[in-house]
């Protein structure tokens, strides 16, 4: 029986009695099997409000729905409200090994709210915060529920490339010791990224501790793709490879080796990173792009996707790529003009590969969203540094 009818006789009850009872028996999202879909799940969204509110779902999970159906991602992702019981509902089929976060839009409210029926918070607390949803065969997270073991230190690394002072967030993993051995390292484009939103301090201390991982330090930057209409990037290369990582090796005890040194990026900070590392093999030797914005051309250009054109035309350097993106990242935006995350991770592994590169490309079940890269970010740290000797 379909839980709508379940619980009809409590959606229909109006009485703040039965608002409690609601409260007490009911739990969101509404999980059900997919007899017709085996490795699917029904995941049925529910909010309420009054019937005539309009409620959007903020996430990328609405991508599984597809475009190309006539509608707006707006339409797309709406709830419909159930008459008569001030209950609104959308249903979409996903993946059994989904992870996913999200929230909902009501039309004349500022921000975006967390669901009120799911106790499952990711970033907690915070501004990140999104409701969670994790189906059944989601992959295990075991860093979650961890706490750093190393120590995180605050710069301000000087720059002529970028005409100020950088801050500059370095972690060091515990047993890190300023006259011990030389460790790799792992330079991070934006510090709230890597520091706040991700638990890239505890993968990496998990790692490291089960000996997946060669002893590494995390190097975590300002957002140097902030400026999203920026005709060069040629001062952020210069920048990450001819002042910040001296600076690194002054300080720190790190490898001279580009072999140890990965850069990794999300979205335009990926694309960057593969970029920055495309430019300066010497000094980088591992990218690691998570949904990457490789759909990206500078103003003037005609052609989208501008760093495989040049990864194809130009010779092949010694770097080591290694790329994740989406399964549910297929959404069409005014801004990557339908080149989404997916197809250009694709087409970017393509091109790499045809000229030589030693590259992998993961395609993860989620979407555009840090609950999904944090899984990436210990696969590709594993994959670029792995321990020596295994």
């Amino acid at each position: 029986m379909h839980w709508l009818l379940l619980f009809a006789p409590l959606l229909v009850a109006q009485a703040p009695a039965d608002a409690e009872s609601w409260r007490q028996v009911q739990r969101a999202p509404v999980v059900e099997p997919v007899p017709a879909r085996p490795g699917f799940y029904r995941v049925t969204f529910l909010y309420r409000a009054p019937e005539t509110a309009r409620i959007r779902l903020d996430s990328g999970a609405v991508a599984a729905v597809g475009n190309g159906l006539g509608k707006s991602l707006d339409v797309l992702s709406e709830l419909k409200p159930t008459p008569g019981t001030g209950v609104h509902t959308l249903s979409l089929e996903l993946p059994a090994n989904l992870r996913i976060g999200y929230r909902f839009e009501i039309a004349g409210v500022r921000d975006p709210v967390l669901d009120p029926l799911n106790p499952h918070v990711y970033m907690k607390e915070t501004r990140f915060a999104e409701s969670l949803l994790e189906l059944p065969e989601a992959p295990a997270q075991p860093w979650r529920e961890r706490k750093p073991a190393g120590r995180w230190e605050k710069h301000e690394a000087p720059s002529m490339a970028l005409g100020r002072p950088q801050t500059i967030w370095v972690y060091t993993p515990a047993g890190y010791m300023p006259t011990g051995p030389r460790h790799a390292a792992i330079v991070a484009m934006d510090s709230v990224s890597f520091g706040q939103v991700l638990p890239a301090d505890r993968v990496l201390d998990l790692l490291i501790e089960q000996g997946r991982l060669r002893p590494a330090i995390l190097v975590a930057t300002p957002d140097l793709a902030a400026a999203r209409e920026q005709e060069s990037y040629e001062p952020a290369v210069q920048f990450l490879a001819r002042e910040l990582m001296p600076w690194v090796r002054s300080k720190y005890r790190v490898s001279e080796r580009a072999e140890d040194v990965v850069i990794a990026g999300i979205s335009r900070r990926g694309m960057v990173a593969a970029y920055a590392a495309f430019r300066r093999p010497e000094v980088f030797g591992g990218v690691l792009a998570l949904s990457g914005a490789f759909y990206w051309k500078p103003p003037g250009t005609a052609e989208f996707e501008w760093l495989a054109s040049l990864v194809a035309s130009e010779p092949r350097r010694r770097v080591r790529f290694y790329l994740g993106a989406g399964t549910l990242e297929t959404i069409l935006t005014s801004t990557n003009a339908g080149h989404y995350p997916l197809s250009t991770s694709r087409h970017l592994r393509n091109v790499l590969r045809a000229k030589g590169y030693p590259v992998t490309l993961t395609e993860f079940p989620g979407a555009h969203s840090p609950v999904n890269w944090q899984d990436q970010l210990a696969a590709g740290f594993e994959a670029l540094l792995p321990r020596r000797g295994r």
